[in-house]
């Protein structure tokens, strides 16, 4: 949210929050329990807004 109030919007990237949380909480309990935690990744897109665009002509 906080991407889009200023000017230009800022381009970013778009993560399931749920899943974020579900992993991290799996990798915190395999460390506090001697365990290594398993290199993982999430899916993310990209959500052009105002921010990104060409470069200015020199």
């Amino acid at each position: 949210a906080l991407a889009t109030v200023v000017d230009p919007e800022l381009t970013t990237v778009r993560l399931p929050a749920e899943e974020f949380g579900r992993r991290g909480m799996e990798a915190l309990l395999a460390v506090l329990t001697g365990e290594r935690p398993q290199p993982d990744t999430l899916p993310v897109s990209l959500v052009p807004r105002g921010s990104s665009g060409p470069a200015p002509a020199a």
